[in-house]
């Protein structure tokens, strides 16, 4: 009798199992009151993108394919990778108002050996589509790094507001759905708490990275086709009265 009982009360409390997984992020509380979590999520496309490009100096010889810096006797001025970059620029028509330029400064080449100076472009663009274009057109010797930064969009502090009330929605449709199970009503909003921290992501390709453009490696190709965006989070806890 006593083992049958025992495997009675098992089933029972597997049959409440997927009941508790499903109000798992909401609490019914003392005095006709329920607290749950809303969330949301929203992707913005950017319209303000940085790609930075960075020169250095370099040597005739690393490009034949000789590895012993000891050797390398033809080096190129930055000037002379400067002149290239800002005409390459000028030909694939970037405005000069979108490129800012900073002096990265300088690296050894070898151990007591003389530094290589370097020296960064940020260009800002009004979209991805533009801003791979130019990436992907950019040939200049010299480039040692060249990859998308910072993406935001002006219209960022609108969606987030947006993004705020999806996340208010989504609560109330949880403590209604949790509320009618229980054949009651939901009534007014008691409190409404939104954490301090409330981020974004930027979903890139390899964290923000374009691959080898000057390279045209088949990563940096496959990459150049997919949508970048900004995606927006934001979570709230909602506390309702429930009504008879």
């Amino acid at each position: 009798m006593m083992r049958r009982t025992f495997f009675v009360l098992l089933s029972l409390l597997a049959g409440c199992l997927p009941l508790w997984a499903e109000v798992d992020s909401s609490k019914v509380r003392a005095g006709g009151l329920i607290t749950v979590t809303g969330t949301s999520r929203m992707e913005v496309v950017p319209d303000e993108v940085h790609l930075f490009v960075t020169i250095r100096e370099y040597y005739e010889e690393e490009l034949e394919g000789n590895t012993d810096p000891k050797t390398f006797k033809t080096k190129v001025d930055l000037s002379a990778i400067d002149e290239k970059l800002s005409s390459a620029l000028s030909e694939l028509k970037v405005s000069k108002k979108s490129i800012s330029t900073y002096n990265v400064g300088s690296r050894w080449r070898d151990v007591g050996q003389e530094f290589l100076k370097s020296k960064q472009y940020d260009l800002l663009f009004s979209s991805l589509m533009e801003a791979e274009r130019v990436a992907d057109a950019l040939t200049v010797k010299g480039i040692e790094s060249l990859y998308i930064g910072n993406l935001s969009s002006c219209n960022l502090p609108l969606m987030r507001e947006k993004s705020k009330v999806e996340a208010l929605q989504a609560a109330r449709r949880k403590a209604n759905a949790l509320v009618k199970a229980l054949d009651r009503k939901l009534g007014e909003v008691v409190e409404i708490i939104e954490p301090e921290e409330q981020g974004y992501e930027v979903v890139l390709e390899e964290e923000s990275n374009l691959a080898a453009y000057n390279a045209k490696s088949a990563m940096a190709e496959g990459a150049s086709q997919r949508l970048r965006t900004i995606v927006l989070y934001n979570t709230v806890r909602v506390t309702f009265r429930i009504e008879e």
